[in-house]
């Protein structure tokens, strides 16, 4: 595997476990480790995608626990509100395209998101707060998508819960 993570490229894998279909983002080289292992080390190759079912299910679950501590008026969630949106919006763009965020990058993102959380707290359509947080870091020269941006966001709240 690479040495160093950050110039390592990521890559989108599926796979079927236990008839449900798993996605995420992996580092080039992990995804090819888990490639080459598929004939010469089987047993490997089943360990890696069971823990990464694993890691994706412990999400799910986390997201839920989340969901359900706060719920929005309109009987749908902050996250459920986010997701569906991404999910309509991600349909229109090219999923291929991946950001590999710097801490600069991540520290502008907070700044940004912080700013506007009483927006947030407020609103029940957070669509437009997106864009504008996608226009914000646009004007600070950081070129990502707003489905990136949400993603992001997602991930660094998953990232600071899995550490308190």
């Amino acid at each position: 595997m690479a040495e160093n993570i950050d110039e390592d490229p990521l890559v989108q894998i599926e796979f079927d476990h236990e008839g449900q279909q798993i996605k995420t983002i992996v580092p080039r080289s992990f995804a090819n480790e888990i490639h080459q292992c598929y004939k010469t080390d089987p047993e490997k190759h089943k360990f890696y995608l069971n823990q990464i079912a694993h890691q994706a299910k412990c999400e799910r679950s986390l997201d839920r626990h989340i969901n359900s501590i706060q719920p929005k008026e309109t009987g749908q969630t902050a996250s459920q509100t986010s997701s569906q949106t991404a999910s309509q919006t991600s349909m229109k763009e090219n999923t291929s395209n991946i950001h590999v965020w710097t801490e600069k990058e991540e520290k502008c993102l907070i700044d940004v998101r912080l700013d506007k959380e009483t927006a947030f707290n407020g609103s029940k359509s957070h669509d437009t707060l997106w864009n504008e947080i996608t226009t914000q870091m646009k004007k600070n020269g950081i070129n990502v998508t707003k489905i990136q941006i949400m993603n992001k966001w997602k991930n660094l709240k998953k990232k600071i819960q899995r550490n308190s």
